[in-house]
């Protein structure tokens, strides 16, 4: 009974789609960030499957966080991304392993 209640509350969920022109003095500056989040990404992706993966001692998944610590300190390298969207990609990255059960991603 409790789970027809709950589910008779719950509010619908609203999708809302933006559509933004972007100046093309911005395409060199938004390529670069991409790069950046792209070596961000990568950089999860290979840590993260040697951990799961290791030559010895027990297998680790690593959560956001952990990554979150392993890459304190890489802004001071990347010259368009900031910590928190270093932290935004490890936390997109541990969900979509997560979601698909894989050790290492292949996009």
């Amino acid at each position: 009974m409790t789970s027809e209640l709950s589910a008779e509350y719950m509010l619908p969920t609203v999708v809302r789609t933006l559509r933004l022109k972007v100046k093309s003095e911005a395409h060199p500056w938004l390529n670069a960030a991409a790069a950046e989040v792209n070596l961000v990404w990568n950089f999860a992706n290979e840590t993260s499957s040697r951990a799961a993966r290791p030559f010895a001692g027990p297998p680790k998944w690593l959560n956001a966080y952990q990554l979150d610590k392993l890459t304190a300190g890489a802004t001071e390298y990347f010259e368009h991304i900031g910590a928190a969207t270093i932290q935004r990609v490890n936390a997109e990255f541990t969900t979509r392993r997560k979601q698909f059960k894989k050790t290492k991603l292949r996009w």
